[in-house]
């Protein structure tokens, strides 16, 4: 659904919420029209879709410090040293799975935000019918079959859980929706495990990185 993390419209969606709607997702539909003076809050991470229905409309943006945010996405960075090696980036994305309890989210990057980009040449050879596991380095099978979490990642792990629990642990005083929580959850996840591939592979190779991996696993 999402560009690619170094896109220059990162956090934008594919679908323009016209001829390709924004179902399926975990939110309600709605419509609404502001008047003169009125004011429209939109939660973090909410898809939305502005259309201009008069002839002269002026609209002014305001964006807050959030929850999801300021507490959890911007801190990422901040949590410890990225891995900088193969067996390092598996053994972390096997150990952002178990923290959110959800086998298939690599799979969900690559068809979300890789999926829509297989017709051009940079990302064709990661299509389904296209993709062989003989591309894949034995040691990196070995590696995504039976990850080393002893890898000096376990304080990075152990952090990335402590932010990740501020969205998880529900409900508390900032988060009652658990349904919006999770999804915020898996979207930052995403965003973390693509930035990984990105940093280590290059976006040309990013793709196949993750293919490796949902196919080794």
């Amino acid at each position: 659904i999402f560009f690619l993390f170094f896109h220059s419209r990162d956090r934008q969606t594919h679908l323009d919420g016209v001829t390709q709607p924004f179902r399926p997702l975990p939110t309600p539909d709605y419509i609404c029209t502001l008047e003169s003076g009125a004011v429209l809050y939109l939660p973090p991470y909410y898809f939305h879709r502005v259309t201009t229905i008069s002839e002269r409309s002026i609209a002014f943006n305001a964006w807050s410090s959030s929850l999801e945010n300021s507490h959890v996405a911007n801190q990422l960075n901040h949590v410890g040293q990225p891995p900088n090696t193969v067996p390092q980036a598996i053994a972390l994305i096997h150990g952002l799975l178990r923290i959110l309890n959800h086998t298939h989210l690599v799979a969900d990057l690559v068809r979300t935000r890789y999926q829509p980009l297989f017709s051009t040449s940079t990302f064709a050879q990661c299509q389904d019918e296209k993709f062989h596991l003989q591309r894949c380095p034995s040691s990196f099978i070995e590696d995504a079959q039976r990850p080393n979490t002893t890898l000096s990642i376990a304080p990075l792990l152990n952090a990335l859980e402590q932010k990740f629990e501020i969205l998880l642990k529900y409900p508390n005083e900032h988060i009652s929706n658990e349904r919006h929580a999770r999804s915020v959850a898996e979207i930052i996840a995403m965003d973390y495990i693509e930035r990984i591939a990105m940093f280590l592979f290059g976006p040309n190779r990013a793709c196949t990185f993750l293919r490796c991996f949902i196919h080794a696993t």
